[in-house]
């Protein structure tokens, strides 16, 4: 089959129009789930795509297309001069999303709030054996797609940042953490080092800022993956309890 030039409408996040907008780079494959693949640009400066259906969480580095796709594990795609080439399909983004970056207003209600909400426990995210004072022990340990001590490290990160607080965080650089987890997990702890986070996240961090009823968003937050939602509530609590997570020590 050959690749059309006429190009479909895709809808993608802001934060990798750079990629769209600049020379073509070859993306490799590094994971796939049903409904979503997950691409990175090679050395020196590692970047993830991730191209999914509507139906699947979407992340900050995200490109929603819900026609049919053609990739495989081994596949590769090209990106940039405006469109992304995945197998016999060329996207072009018609609309642009501006990913979830929270702002706490109100720093009193909003520790009040998250005091009020369930404990999340090392047991509950499978991580009862690992240092939670230190971001390098967490750094690829534990299940999912995005290990659950990233996802905590990740709602670390997102917090300080909406307190307006400088995460100090420099053993959050993409490139570095190739070798400590995955691709996908590295481009999403880069994005939480900058505040980006996931929708089902910044909804709940808004709810306890404002002083609403959080519990609908304490449930959709906990429905992402298997541990990713509690671990990044885990997150938010440690941070919160020690101030941990704001240097490389």
């Amino acid at each position: 089959m050959t690749v059309s030039d006429r190009p479909a409408a895709a809808a993608a996040s802001s934060l990798i129009a750079p990629l769209f907008d600049g020379p073509s780079r070859t993306l490799h494959i590094v994971a796939v789930t049903p409904a979503s693949w997950h691409l990175t640009t090679s050395a020196p400066a590692y970047q993830v795509v991730s191209l999914q259906r509507s139906r699947a969480i979407v992340l900050p580095c995200s490109v929603v297309y819900d026609g049919e796709l053609d990739l495989g594990r081994d596949s590769t795609a090209l990106i940039g001069a405006g469109v992304l080439r995945a197998g016999t399909v060329v996207l072009r983004p018609r609309r642009w999303w501006a990913a979830p970056r929270p702002r706490i207003s109100h720093r009193t209600r909003f520790l009040a709030g998250l005091a009020a909400l369930p404990r999340v426990s090392p047991e509950d995210v499978e991580l009862s054996d690992v240092d939670l004072g230190r971001p390098q022990p967490l750094l690829g340990r534990g299940p999912g797609l995005t290990p659950a001590g990233d996802d905590v490290l990740a709602g670390s990160l997102v917090l300080l940042n909406a307190l307006g607080e400088d995460p100090r965080a420099d053993w959050c650089d993409p490139a570095a953490l190739q070798a400590r987890t995955s691709a996908l997990s590295a481009a999403l702890l880069h994005h939480a080092r900058h505040g980006y986070c996931l929708r089902a996240l910044a909804v709940l961090m808004d709810a306890l800022d404002r002083g609403i009823d959080p519990a609908a968003a304490v449930d959709d937050l906990f429905a992402v993956g298997g541990t990713s939602g509690r671990a990044m509530l885990l997150g938010l609590q440690l941070t919160v309890d020690e101030g941990r997570y704001e240097d490389a020590a």
